[in-house]
């Protein structure tokens, strides 16, 4: 009985191993049969936009290796987001874009291609054609200056806006970029005159070359709480957008709004290594070459040659400020375009400087975070790091003293990311709640109160209102944004100084609303480099520039520092007048040469001109000259004395007169530097009222406004303003 047993059992098992195999060679066939007669097609009426590429994200760490399997027969939705950013606001919503729209339209049946990129590194590509083949396009773009677009983004916005649309045939325009479905993003500050213009003018020329705006577009204010516009927009306009426009099937995966702001993020950090040694400075700035600096800025160590105090405030003065000059060894600082015939700088450039934070501040980070100042560490991003993860911003072996000190931003307030990742690290539960209620839509009155307006640093938030959180190294210095260059219009001329760079710095240093004294870190850097102390620096193309004749008038208006570009101009002016003395052979002939040489008027305005009248001596003596017409004003000389300012001196009657001659009849320029907030809109409104006086002005307001577009659009009206 126990072998006959056996023997059935054995047969029913070959029975169904049999019918197993069967079953699985059916399956097969049929699979292969669906492949053959019925293939997968990118070209699916539900899938907007979507076609066959290769590759996931350029902008984000890659997939694993079988998401890109080349017989993965999923369709692929295309995404692009460009980012043009000047103080890196732009970079992390792009980024943080990024991140949302990869987990809101996360689906298995579809691959998500989501490149983010800054428009300098796509310029090429969009002068190639590539932009005409995206289905959906982003733009997070911030104005800079005047109403101009930041650096990065100046090659491709001035391609799309004028260069691409000038080379085309007339009548075709709209065929550009026919099939491309677009939205932009502004940031701005409606403090300044030219509120998101380069973002509305990209918008406008997208849309002029035949591309679909997808969505309105968003406006960032940064004076009022920018990072609530950007989220009110990518929420309720953006992402609705998305979904009605069909992108990666028109399914929305997410979870409620609700359901994700109750689940606590677990706190993202860096990968730290262990290194033996540190970089030499040589390394440390090739290996960062993304954060110093960009293809047209050629960043490198230059020499201070001299530095000097311009204020002369007496010992003890209550009221006393500082603003120093510093000269800088210009031989390494060339543009990366210059060769060498040309100049290292031209009259008008600007300087970025990349400042150190000050010793105290590193110190405080590194006490309150249990921090190894000759740790040498190398930094790097976890491979399914999100997009929003800040840095590294530098990948050689550096001492964490020197990360913190060349690298991090430490005394900007920390945006709402960055409170909900410190919510994560408490241990208490009402700094928890606190934290993620300031981080939250609902405490958006809070977040400004207690944040923005009190200045907090993440070190004071930390320490005055999240004493309890946990935050390991790579969690802190993933938190920790760019520190980025500092900005400054040459104060020397070419012609003069062609060696040497000039900065005019006022020191900043005041008490913050929530207590904190705050010290500039660039201003603060350079009042104290010693002449012999290394400062990475790069020239900055501008377009603040001289007419090429030298016989054209000049009117130029600079209050404070301010008046940096025009000492240059200055400088330039009497250089020129001294060469054309040399060329002419002859006393009589060299006595008129002044006369060729049109009259600069300079109107500078100061606080008190006995304490900072600054460069004082060298415009006196160009005035003496003739070839300069110095008219000065001090804001707070006298007790009882009414301020007055710059655009008093103009609204004179005979300043009035003489700017009316030397703009409308003469063919001068207009030249404004300093404050965009209030100076320069002062002054503005005040051109607009002179030219429009007088029997000899313009028929009205209306008409001036007119007359000073065109000549801002011509470069007969220029300002350099920030």
């Amino acid at each position: 009985p126990t072998s006959s047993s056996s023997s059935s059992a054995q047969d029913q098992d070959d029975i169904m191993l049999a019918l197993i195999l069967f079953t699985c060679m059916v399956a097969s066939l049929l699979i292969v049969l669906i492949r053959r007669f019925f293939p997968s097609s990118s070209s699916s009426p539900l899938v907007a936009g979507a076609h066959r590429r290769g590759g996931d994200s350029v902008g984000a760490p890659a997939p694993a290796a079988s998401s890109l399997a080349e017989d993965d027969a999923r369709p692929i939705q295309r995404l692009l987001i460009l980012y043009g950013t000047q103080t890196g606001t732009a970079e992390r919503f792009a980024r943080e874009l990024d991140d949302i729209v990869r987990k809101k339209f996360a689906t298995s049946s579809m691959k998500l291609d989501v490149e983010t990129v800054d428009m300098e590194q796509y310029e090429s590509r969009a002068k190639a054609g590539e932009l005409a083949n995206e289905p959906f396009v982003v733009v997070a773009c911030a104005t800079y200056g005047d109403g101009d677009p930041t650096d990065t983004a100046m090659g491709t916005h001035n391609y799309l806006v004028k260069d691409l649309p000038d080379s085309l045939e007339s009548g075709h325009e709209h065929e550009a970029l026919k099939g491309v479905t677009f939205a932009v993003f502004g940031l701005g500050n409606t403090q300044y005159e030219h509120f998101n213009a380069a973002a509305k003018a990209l918008d406008k020329g997208l849309d002029a070359l035949g591309a679909k705006r997808l969505c309105g577009m968003g406006l960032g204010d940064d004076d009022n709480d920018i990072e609530e516009d950007f989220r009110k927009w990518h929420e309720s306009t953006l992402m609705p957008a998305l979904v009605d426009a069909g992108f990666a099937g028109g399914v929305d995966q997410s979870k409620p709004s609700s359901e994700a702001a109750a689940t606590l993020a677990v706190p993202r950090s860096l990968d730290i290594a262990k290194e033996d040694k540190e970089a030499n400075l040589s390394t440390i700035v090739a290996s960062a070459a993304s954060f110093y600096g960009t293809a047209s800025h050629r960043v490198d160590a230059t020499k201070v040659v001299a530095r000097r105090e311009l204020y002369t405030y007496g010992a003890g003065d209550a009221n006393a400020r500082s603003c120093v000059h510093v000269e800088l060894d210009a031989s390494a600082l060339s543009t990366a375009n210059s060769g060498s015939s040309t100049p290292l700088y031209e009259t008008g450039d600007h300087v970025g400087v990349f400042a150190v934070n000050d010793d105290k501040v590193v110190n405080a980070y590194l006490q309150r975070f249990q921090l190894s100042a000759n740790s040498v560490v190398r930094l790097s991003r976890p491979a399914d790091a999100p997009n929003a993860l800040e840095g590294p911003h530098c990948t050689a072996p550096v001492t964490i003293e020197t990360y913190l000190s060349q690298f991090c931003d430490l005394l900007s307030f920390p945006k709402k990311g960055v409170l909900m990742t410190l919510a994560a690290c408490c241990k208490v539960d009402a700094e928890r709640d606190m934290l993620l209620r300031l981080s939250s839509p609902e405490g958006k009155g809070d977040y400004k109160a207690e944040i923005v307006n009190k200045q907090r640093s993440l070190l004071q938030v930390v320490t005055e209102l999240a004493p309890s959180a946990n935050v390991s190294p790579g969690v802190l210095l993933g938190m920790l944004p760019k520190l980025q260059p500092r900005f400054y219009s040459i104060s020397s001329a070419s012609s003069r100084h062609p060696k040497h760079v000039h900065i005019t710095c006022a020191v900043v240093s005041h008490d913050t609303p929530g207590g904190r004294w705050h010290d500039g870190v660039a201003s603060t850097f350079l009042a104290n480099v010693n002449v012999g102390d290394r400062v990475l620096a790069f020239i900055r193309t501008s377009t603040f520039r001289l007419p090429s004749s030298a016989a054209t008038p000049l009117l130029c208006v600079g209050p404070g520092t301010g008046v940096a570009p025009f000492r240059a101009f200055v400088q330039a002016r009497v250089d020129a007048d001294e060469r054309k003395r040399e060329e002419l052979d002859s006393p009589r002939a060299a006595s008129g040469a002044a006369k060729s040489m049109a009259k600069m008027s300079l109107y500078f305005g100061c606080r008190r001109l006995s304490a900072e009248h600054m460069y004082e001596g060298e415009l006196r003596d160009a005035a003496a000259g003739g070839i300069l017409r110095l008219e000065v004003v001090s804001s707070r000389d006298g007790a009882t004395a009414p301020h007055r300012y710059v655009q008093d001196l103009l609204a004179r009657p005979e300043d009035a007169a003489a700017a009316r001659k030397a703009l409308l009849k003469d063919g001068g320029h207009l030249y404004v530097c300093g404050d965009a907030k209030h100076m320069a809109a002062d002054v503005h409104r005040t051109l607009v009222g002179v030219l429009s006086s007088g029997d000899d002005g313009l028929r009205d307001a209306a008409e001036a406004e007119t007359w000073l577009a065109s000549a801002s659009k011509s470069g007969r009206y220029q300002r350099d303003v920030w």
